[in-house]
């Protein structure tokens, strides 16, 4: 199954794909090709450390509902997570006594203008985010107590995605503010090429 978990300072976090509601299995017959990877975060030279969770999956026949998320196995020991949406990104921010945490990704506007213009992935999988203004970004991206989730629907048979979480953590308190912040507050392809 496309599932990984990458521990952190703060505790393990799960990275899961699910199809039409289902755990994505590598061999799914929904699916040509698929692959979860941990890459380095590119340019974080003020964070103790960081990673970018990629997907990329290019399916086999058409999907109703792709769901890619990046959740804490344990909260418990957290402050509860402030929103950070600043155009471009969407992102949560996690604390402890010892450590800040922040796990981003792209928003709707970014995946729309990813889309069009057929970076990392195809025209047709646009077509859906085309009515998707600010105001229905919800629709996509999920802000939970424990991470966040990215959901996509009607995805074109042999139409590929590629999607990306990015995590930074720094010691609490930050000696540079908001590093953790800056450092996933970057475009798709800056991740997607570390």
């Amino acid at each position: 199954m496309l599932r990984e978990i990458f521990e952190t300072p703060l505790g393990p976090l799960e990275c899961r794909l699910r199809i039409d509601g289902m755990e994505a299995q590598r061999t799914e017959r929904l699916l040509q090709s698929a692959e979860l990877t941990r890459q380095p975060l590119p340019d974080a030279e003020d964070v103790d450390d960081g990673f970018v969770a990629l997907v990329r999956c290019l399916p086999e026949s058409p999907i109703r509902q792709l769901k890619f998320e990046l959740r804490w196995q344990d909260v418990s020991g957290f402050a509860r997570p402030r929103p950070i949406t600043v155009r471009g990104t969407n992102a949560l921010r996690w604390m402890t006594d010892e450590h800040v945490a922040v796990l981003g990704t792209e928003d709707v506007d970014a995946l729309r203008r990813r889309m069009q213009a057929g970076e990392t992935m195809g025209l047709d999988a646009a077509l859906y985010l085309n009515d998707l203004g600010d105001d229905l970004d919800h629709l996509v991206f999920g802000f939970h107590d424990d991470g966040l989730s990215i959901r996509l629907t009607e995805i074109p048979a042999r139409e590929l995605v590629q999607l990306h979480f990015a995590v930074a953590w720094n010691t609490h308190p930050e000696a540079t503010p908001d590093a953790a912040w800056y450092a996933v507050h970057r475009p798709h392809n800056v991740h997607a090429a570390g």
